[in-house]
């Protein structure tokens, strides 16, 4: 039997265990995290974190650490004294929009030649020069982001885009009209 394969069984169960053993072969960690089959995602990041170069974190009986998403240990194998204080992570989206955010990545982003695409120019993608004046700027709500995106591509070479009254709408941060 192959260790490195997940145990799985039948069930009319909503929400499902996923647990698989370490694999020597493969150098693979165990893992123990909740999976929605309706959802068709897991629920919470891997609880078993191994370090290639601690091998004793690869044993699950030596396990003390919590899900960083949840603070939900599934195994049992967490301490209550060890459980981390937080605040709840927002639960809607009309919440997340009103939470305070870093704009982080797209370092590996290009300069496309243009920026809207789709057939009717309703598909867009993040060119690299917008996401480099954005990056590690800090916002209270999404719509400030929101707004501050705008006001970047309109002052950008892809604001040619948009037609001049929809750039005159973005240069204020508001968003552009689809035609």
């Amino acid at each position: 039997m192959r260790m490195d394969k997940p145990f799985s069984c039948r069930s009319r169960e909503t929400v499902k265990f996923y647990f698989s053993l370490y694999s020597f072969s493969l150098g693979g960690k165990m893992r123990g995290r909740y999976y929605h089959p309706g959802l068709k995602r897991f629920l919470n990041r891997d609880v078993l974190q191994g370090d290639m170069t601690d091998g004793q974190t690869f044993n699950r009986f030596t396990y003390v650490n919590g899900d960083p998403i949840g603070f939900i240990d599934p195994l049992g194998l967490m301490k209550c004294k060890d459980q981390p204080l937080a605040l709840p992570a927002p639960k809607s989206a009309k919440e997340r929009r009103k939470s305070p955010g870093t704009v982080t990545g797209g370092h590996k982003l290009t300069n496309p030649e243009k920026m809207m695409r789709g057939t009717h120019g309703n598909v867009g993608i993040i060119p690299k020069e917008i996401a480099d004046k954005l990056r590690g700027q800090q916002f209270d709500t999404f719509d400030d982001f929101r707004e501050a995106f705008w006001k970047t591509v309109a002052d950008s070479s892809y604001a040619k885009e948009f037609s001049r009254s929809n750039i005159g709408k973005m240069k204020k941060g508001k968003k552009e009209k689809l035609q």
